[in-house]
Parts: C-alpha cells; sequence; structure tokens
C-alpha cells in the first residue's frame, strides 16, 4: 500500500486569481460573490508549474494521490465544475477527486494546502505558499522527497516489506 497524498485544488493546483470575472484590483477572496456564478470554477487555468507537479509525482509511483478540494457549499455548480476542471486538466486523478467541508475528517499520510486551517490534519501538512512559485514547487518536491526517505527508513526498522 502506497502512502496517500492530498492535495488541494484552489490556489495549489487552481490559480483562483486567474478569474475573468473578478475585476482587476479587487481582492481574490474565497467569498467572493463572483464565485456563485455559473461556470466559475470552469474557466479557472491551472496554477503554474501545477501539472508538471502532478506528473512528477505520477512519474514517481511512490505516492497514491488524491485531490482534497473544499468546494462551495451554497454554489452546487461548484462541485460539478471542479470535478469537470480535474477532468480537463488532471484526467488520470478524475477517479480520486474528495470534496469535503472538513479536510480533517480524511486520513492520509500528507496535505498540500495553502489554508493553514487544515494544519490539524491527520498526517504531514505541508502549507503551500502561492507567492513564489518559483521556489514553492521545489520546495515541495525536497520535502516529499525528504519524507518519503523518512518513511522508508520506519519501514526498513519495523522490518515491513512494501513497494519502495
Amino acid at each position: 500500500m502506497r502512502p496517500i497524498i492530498y492535495i488541494d485544488m484552489d490556489d495549489v493546483l487552481v490559480n483562483f486569481s486567474s478569474s475573468s470575472r473578478i475585476p482587476q484590483g479587487e481582492k481574490q477572496q474565497y467569498d467572493h460573490p463572483r464565485m456563485y456564478d455559473y461556470g466559475f470554477f470552469l474557466e479557472l487555468l491551472p496554477m503554474p508549474g501545477s501539472i508538471e507537479f502532478i506528473e512528477f509525482l505520477e512519474k514517481e509511483g511512490y505516492w497514491d494521490i488524491y485531490i482534497l478540494t473544499q468546494p462551495v457549499s451554497k454554489s452546487p455548480s461548484s462541485y460539478a465544475e471542479k470535478a469537470a476542471w480535474i477532468t480537463r486538466y488532471l484526467p488520470s486523478l478524475r477517479d480520486k477527486i474528495i470534496m469535503t467541508q472538513d479536510k480533517t475528517l480524511h486520513y492520509g499520510h500528507v496535505l498540500i494546502d495553502d489554508n493553514p486551517k487544515w494544519e490539524k490534519f491527520s498526517g504531514k501538512f505541508f502549507l503551500f505558499n502561492k507567492n513564489d512559485l518559483s521556489k514553492e514547487w521545489h520546495r515541495l518536491k525536497l520535502y516529499l522527497i525528504d519524507l518519503r526517505m523518512k518513511f522508508i527508513e520506519k519501514l526498513k526498522d519495523l522490518d515491513i516489506k512494501t513497494i519502495l
């Protein structure tokens, strides 16, 4: 069994700020009234580097990758649109989408998210910094490589055979 890694959508995989529906100069916020418009989530673009990061994880083959996202509870279309976005940009993960209002209810080894409110997640929490993407994807890869090595060492100590 491979370790489970959960990856958030908004401002990690998806460039929430790329919406043309929010006028330039207006604060990009998670409760902006335009988020309730049909099609809002469908038009968002991938965060620069996010597709390549998922491809890196898939090629590595160590992690069991899931999308863990919090849809807008008052916007039923956000559920379908987020699933459609994953199908469009990351079709290999279309059957691995979990939508929840509370990410701490899910068990996994790692959660990558830009919102510190999820730091009480059951496993390791990586706070993603969208403001310096050129360094952040590299920092995240190094973090996961280090974590992988620590997991392998623990397995060796326990003398458990698994896919390494």
